[in-house]
């Protein structure tokens, strides 16, 4: 590999790429759904993503254990022969009730890459919903304290949602006031940053040049 982004030294602590999921069916309907499949759209923008992320030296891939992160993960996992780690911190911020997700068995049959952290188990997992913005940042928080030890030195690409994204976005820049902006995530965009303590060194927030003329091509045929 010759890109740039393969000769970068090693000197950070833990390079992020934050990933947010292809377009699903919950991404064009009105009505509530929790764990939408991705849409054929989603399902290109995943191989996109995992186009454009083979210029990178990914050691580690992470996603939450809703479908549609899986489902963009599974592309890039399947390609460098990596397992999808599971973790349920990485879900969605859910601002309706509580949601019960499928059991690691049932996620196994379509996403055999994965492996799950104990919260997720034979008997499914447990998102309590209600969830308010400060318990979004603080489960933000959590999430990039989590990472810096147990992948000091690594690249590792998360998988995860446009509103959590914003959270840990902002907790990565340490920025407090997480709603009075909004940092946007199209479907499928990478956002990469380095953590080498102080400071943090942000390259791209909501990349998604990798998959414009896919979506372009969409919405041409909608017209």
């Amino acid at each position: 590999m010759n890109n740039e982004w393969s000769l970068v030294e090693r000197g950070f602590l833990v390079r992020l790429i934050l990933v947010r999921h292809g377009q699903s069916v919950g991404n064009i309907v009105k009505e509530d759904m929790p764990d939408p499949p991705l849409t054929p759209l989603g399902v290109e923008q995943a191989k996109l993503t995992r186009d454009y992320l083979l210029d990178f030296e990914i050691d580690h891939i992470l996603a939450s254990p809703l479908i549609r992160s899986l489902a963009t993960a599974q592309p890039l996992a399947q390609e460098l022969g990596l397992p999808i780690t599971v973790w349920r911190e990485l879900m969605e911020v859910r601002r309706l009730g509580l949601y019960v997700g499928p059991s690691s068995l049932e996620l196994l049959k379509e996403f055999p890459e994965a492996e799950f952290d104990p919260d997720i188990n034979e008997d499914g997992w447990v998102c309590e919903g209600n969830e308010t913005p400060r318990k979004a940042a603080m489960r933000a928080k959590r999430v990039l304290e989590r990472l810096s030890p147990q992948y000091a030195g690594q690249t590792v690409a998360v998988f995860a949602h446009g509103d959590f994204n914003h959270y840990l976005l902002c907790a990565a820049l340490g920025i407090t006031q997480y709603d009075m902006f909004r940092f946007r995530q199209s479907n499928g965009c990478v956002n990469i940053i380095d953590f080498t303590g102080e400071p943090v060194t942000v390259h791209v927030i909501n990349d998604d040049m990798h998959q414009r003329n896919v979506v372009l091509a969409v919405e041409q045929d909608v017209v």
